[in-house]
């Protein structure tokens, strides 16, 4: 914000249905209103005072228009104006889809890009024992697996994971194939509030906490050799994060279950 603390975000008529659009306080962080051909609105609080405002309708003709961003003194958006005062834009995206991915940098062509995948060279690989703490916000609730964060031998045969089951964060263990753990740890937050999964990984010795809940355990199962790869909302058999990433943290040891519980309440 600066002098104004309040804009209107409008989606062109001639493509989208009418009050395709929504009222921002850049003020308070809120979605003060969203108009009826508008299907959602969200706010999301950034660095320094900047917020991500996002609005999504469905298109209903193919034809040329533009998005419009009208200041709002407060109470109207049609008001007379004093010539200087206003509010700071950056970084506007329109894109083709469900929801809004994260900024795509552009000059003067459309740009298409993979979706957001981070992967890292673990070394040393220690194996023997381990804690993936992850927190994430899911946009929807899915049919698929979202897997948040994963160490691996670069296939789908030797893998540690936190992961989320259509509405069940989870933990995982494969070896050689075979499943040597899959903890069910609670019930996800309605989207897209946060989740976060504490897991530790020792032989016969498998635990979780998901938001700081009760530690779930399992006490019997082997641990994966040789993982090389450390995977962010992806994993090696293609399920991704259908969301965001807030953390991932990997602890080449196994935490103790009062400590899981702690990392997953932060």
């Amino acid at each position: 914000k600066a002098e104004r603390e309040r804009f209107l975000f409008q989606l062109p008529n001639s493509a989208f249905p009418a009050n395709a659009e929504a009222t921002f306080n850049l003020n308070t962080g809120v979605v003060s209103s969203t108009g009826a051909g508008a299907s959602s609105a969200s706010i999301q609080a950034l660095a320094n005072g900047w917020y991500r405002c996002t609005v999504i309708a469905v298109c209903d003709a193919t034809t040329s228009g533009s998005y419009v961003v009208y200041l709002d003194d407060g109470s109207s958006a049609s008001y007379n104006g004093d010539g200087t005062s206003g509010a700071y834009f950056w970084g506007a995206q329109l894109e083709v889809g469900a929801f809004a991915t994260s900024y795509i940098p552009t000059t003067t062509a459309t740009v298409t890009r993979a979706a957001d995948i981070t992967a890292l060279a673990v070394a040393p690989a220690v194996t023997s024992e381990m804690t993936l703490v992850s927190a994430s916000c899911l946009i929807a609730t899915a049919s698929t697996n979202n897997t948040v964060l994963q160490i691996d031998d670069g296939t789908a045969n030797n893998r540690i994971l936190n992961y989320v089951e259509t509405t069940n964060p989870r933990n995982f263990v494969n070896v050689g194939g075979v499943n040597q753990a899959n903890t069910d740890l609670g019930t996800l937050a309605t989207p897209p509030a946060k989740d976060t999964i504490a897991s530790g990984f020792k032989l016969n010795d498998f635990a979780g906490s998901h938001n700081g809940n009760a530690v779930v355990t399992d006490s019997s199962g082997t641990m994966p050799t040789g993982l090389t790869t450390i995977r962010f909302g992806k994993d090696s058999s293609g399920n991704y994060l259908n969301g965001w990433l807030r953390h991932g943290r990997y602890y080449p040891r196994r935490a103790s279950n009062s400590e899981l519980a702690t990392l997953a309440a932060a």
